[in-house]
């Protein structure tokens, strides 16, 4: 496949694994208030700033989801630059070895014990293993890939990678975040808070339509070129807060100065 194709999917997974790592990241904060924000007193306000925030930054992930659909999905988007203009690379399965003599060490099991694989035996076992794989990466393609090149068989291969009503939901979370300009009923809003469960409800579509635009994009990779990007992890990035990064720092303070009084 094209270098230029395939640097374009993976910046569109890194993307998308990113929104991942913050959606995980919230999701957390969202769990432990639903632990405990039910059992605060009505007269307790500590929470309601805490809770509003978290709510801000669901609605904008709301927003920076929709509009990672719309980059993929619509005008000047992933689809119509990329994918429908280099339809015929994505009907390909990569054919290339996927194992090679330097890459296999095989040991044959035999009544003496185990010894070393003849030649024969090694490229038998490396033409069944590329065969298999090879397999597995059509699967792939039957599995996500495009049917045909048409552009109308395209269109109704974009339409069906998403549900339409998981779409529906996740706009009309984008709307309650976006849609404020201008708009006093929306910014009256403010002044209520979205209870946790229906937070929760939102982190669930923004979830679902991150993983199965992830999935598809990974196994597209797979099949095409033989290698997966699973972008950024959540070893290579932490989304959390300054406030709570600054609250560890001082804890570390305290502790250091404890353990210095007491040595």
């Amino acid at each position: 496949m094209d270098k230029l194709v395939v640097e374009e999917l993976n910046k569109t997974i890194r993307v998308l694994s990113f929104l991942q790592i913050r959606e995980k990241a919230l999701r957390e904060d969202l769990l432990f208030s639903l632990h405990n924000y039910s059992s605060v007193p009505e007269d307790d306000v500590s929470w309601i700033g805490p809770v509003k925030r978290l709510e801000h930054e669901i609605l904008f992930l709301c927003v920076d989801a929709y509009s990672l659909h719309r980059g993929i999905s619509k005008k000047k988007s992933l689809f119509s630059k990329v994918i429908k203009n280099k339809g015929k690379e994505f009907l390909k399965v990569d054919d290339s070895e996927t194992w090679s003599f330097e890459s296999i060490n095989l040991r044959v099991i035999s009544s003496e014990g185990t010894r070393e694989g003849t030649s024969e035996e090694i490229a038998d076992h490396l033409e069944a293993s590329n065969k298999m794989a090879f397999e597995d990466r059509k699967a792939l393609k039957e599995e996500v890939g495009l049917t045909s090149h048409q552009h109308s068989d395209m269109d109704d291969w974009m339409e069906a990678l998403v549900d339409k009503n998981l779409m529906e939901k996740l706009n009309i979370y984008r709307k309650e975040g976006a849609h404020r300009f201008d708009s006093l009923d929306y910014l009256e809003r403010e002044l209520q808070i979205i209870r946790p469960e229906g937070l929760e409800a939102r982190l669930d579509v923004v979830a679902e339509v991150l993983e199965r635009y992830q999935s598809c994009l990974q196994k597209i990779l797979i099949y095409t070129t033989s290698v997966a990007h699973e972008g950024i992890s959540k070893c290579d990035l932490r989304y959390d807060s300054l406030l709570r990064i600054k609250q560890w720092k001082e804890l570390q303070v305290m502790f250091d100065n404890y353990w210095q009084n007491w040595s």
